[in-house]
């Protein structure tokens, strides 16, 4: 079983996908929504912003992981951080396809011998947001 660096393209897709659906009142937990409630800034953009940096560093937990586990920089390891035009370029997902993106990023924020890049909360909110989808998918059939 091996790593790979996810194409940005799925970063952006599921960037979009998330943000343009239902699933963007199901990215916060109630905890952010009430934080958010509570400091006046419950708003659209506050979520987006959220949701782009929680997609930006799930990228870089992909390519730590990815770096980490092949080192082709001679022990230096280079990760770009995404901008926000590089999530506007997504395409809306079928749930079906969001799913199987989920899941394979899910599986490549970890190296080969387990070692992962991921904060437990962003993890927490990937697992709930897969379980969430496969519900939806589900429900659909």
């Amino acid at each position: 079983m091996s790593v790979f660096k996810l194409p940005l393209q799925d970063f952006a897709d599921i960037f979009i996908t998330i943000n343009n659906s239902d699933l963007k009142d199901h990215f916060l937990t109630p905890y952010e929504v009430a934080w958010l409630k509570a400091m006046d800034c419950d708003d659209y953009k506050t979520r987006e912003n959220k949701l782009a940096c929680w997609v930006e560093r799930l990228h870089i937990a992909n390519a730590l992981a990815y770096e980490y586990q092949y080192n082709e920089h001679d022990g230096e390891i280079k990760i770009t951080r995404l901008k926000k035009t590089d999530l506007d370029g997504g395409h809306l997902l079928p749930f079906k396809k969001l799913y199987e993106q989920l899941r394979s990023l899910r599986y490549n924020l970890h190296t080969n011998a387990g070692s992962s890049f991921v904060s437990p909360d962003d993890s927490a909110k990937l697992n709930a947001l897969i379980e969430h989808v496969a519900g939806l998918i589900i429900w659909a059939a």
